[in-house]
């Protein structure tokens, strides 16, 4: 087995973890890839104005179940129609099959070098919904280069029946190249037309496998925050396994060696919020903050994707306009009031330590985490937080009765904007996670009120 694949193999066993199976992190791949394919489509929704989002998120809502708020159970299907759609570009059988498959790579990073053929790297391709229309077809997968150009790596005759249940391998080999972000694209060809689906970016990782080597040496224990930054390149690199929307192979690798030094524009793990394997994700203000800010993530998404795309960008703009850390995390998996509280007084004491002073802490409860909160926390003698965002689709008519005595902003479809001393009810999107970019301004203007 050559160098680098042998090396990967070997870490993997240093990681405690050499027989695990890919279904065990199978929830958290796929938590990756709506976030991914949700960033994708509201950084299409950027280039429009508010009118047009609203009215496509009126006919998304539309097609949903009746009672159905939640973007994040929104089939992946739609979402891709929809990024199409408002893209200018026919939606036809053919591009709903190119959009439907999603490409795991082995390793999922390669190392940088002048010249000479690349490692093998197996490339996973399957399906994330069935195609109405299934045919035999051809597929070409493309390398990208950060520059955008095109280099085939390979082409072959697919049988429609290789994309039932786990899908199917091809093998390719990456570029000769320096160090920087490519990616893989899929493209089908079929007798009723052609297209291409979503590119997966892939890191060209400098000395990737004596850094990995050297960071595994390191033995973090489980409870530091880079243990999950090593943990999820292990996952990428044996398995193909996406954990994070913002990072990549190189970019874990190098959080995980100088978090300090790190990127300040780019998220990184900040703590371990709770006994459940609960991190939280954290976005530093670029000077010392005023205020905490905790963005609370649905369990169908990855809690960096909030930091993902233009969404992200925007949060970034409201962190340094308002001088706050941002924090993006799940509720734990047990709802009790206790581990909610752990969690959210863990964030809090994070944020204070950062400034050397407590800071008030806001919570952003969105979507179907509203509810969560409320069930967790809605008999307490008191809350964890100072203040209280709520974006989601309300059932209640009277939302004033959520979490009273605490300032706090109500945003929902069908709300009659109304005010009061610690009380601001506005209309909000129609389905909660699905168009967020209004979100990081609304928050903003009411916390400056």
């Amino acid at each position: 087995m050559p160098g680098v694949s042998l090396r990967l193999v070997l870490c993997g066993a240093l990681l405690g973890a050499p027989q695990e199976p890919p279904l065990a992190f199978a929830a958290v791949h796929a938590r990756c890839v709506r976030s991914e394919r949700l960033a994708q489509l509201q950084d299409v929704l950027a280039d429009f104005d508010r009118e047009v989002r609203e009215r496509a998120c009126a006919d998304l809502a539309a097609q949903q179940p009746p009672g159905a708020g939640l973007a994040a159970g929104v089939p992946l299907q739609q979402l891709a129609r929809l990024t199409r759609e408002l893209q200018g570009a026919p939606w036809t059988a053919v591009q709903d099959f190119a959009d439907s498959l999603d490409l795991s790579l082995t390793p999922g990073a390669f190392a940088a070098r002048e010249d000479g053929p690349g490692e093998p790297t197996t490339v996973r391709v399957h399906a994330l919904w069935a195609a109405p229309e299934a045919r035999d077809f051809t597929m070409t997968l493309s390398w990208v280069s950060p520059a955008g150009e095109r280099v085939v790596a390979r082409t072959e005759p697919v049988e429609r029946a290789a994309v039932r249940g786990g899908g199917f391998e091809m093998y390719v080999h990456p570029p000769a190249a320096p160090p920087g972000t490519w990616s893989l694209e899929p493209c089908i060809e079929r007798e009723d037309g052609s297209a291409c689906g979503v590119a997966v970016p892939v890191d060209c990782v400098r000395d990737l496998a004596a850094r990995f080597a050297a960071a595994v040496a390191t033995r973090p224990a489980t409870t530091d925050p880079g243990y999950p930054l090593l943990r999820a390149a292990d996952r990428l690199l044996r398995y193909g396994a996406r954990e994070s929307v913002t990072l990549r192979g190189g970019d874990l690798l190098r959080a995980f060696e100088d978090s300090a030094g790190f990127d300040a524009a780019r998220p990184r793990l900040a703590l371990n919020a709770a006994e459940d394997d609960c991190w939280a994700w954290m976005s530093p203000p670029p000077e010392e903050p005023r205020r905490t800010v905790c963005l609370l993530v649905s369990a169908r998404e990855a809690a960096d994707g909030l930091f993902a795309g233009e969404l992200g960008r925007r949060w970034t703009a409201f962190a340094r306009e308002h001088v706050a850390v941002l924090f993006a995390t799940a509720l734990p998996p047990d709802p009790s009031a206790g581990s909610t509280r752990e969690l959210l007084d863990r964030i809090a004491a994070a944020g204070t330590a950062m400034a050397g002073t407590e800071l008030p802490l806001v919570v952003v409860a969105r979507g179907e985490t509203a509810g969560r909160l409320q069930v967790a926390l809605g008999g307490a003698d008191g809350y964890p937080f100072d203040a209280l965002v709520v974006s989601a689709v309300l059932r209640t008519p009277k939302p004033e009765t959520l979490f009273p005595g605490v300032p706090r902003l109500v945003l929902s479809p069908g709300a009659v904007e109304d005010t009061a001393a610690e009380f601001f009810v506005g209309p909000g999107a129609r389905l909660a996670l699905f168009d967020d970019l209004d979100l990081p301004a609304r928050v903003g203007a009411w916390l400056e009120r």
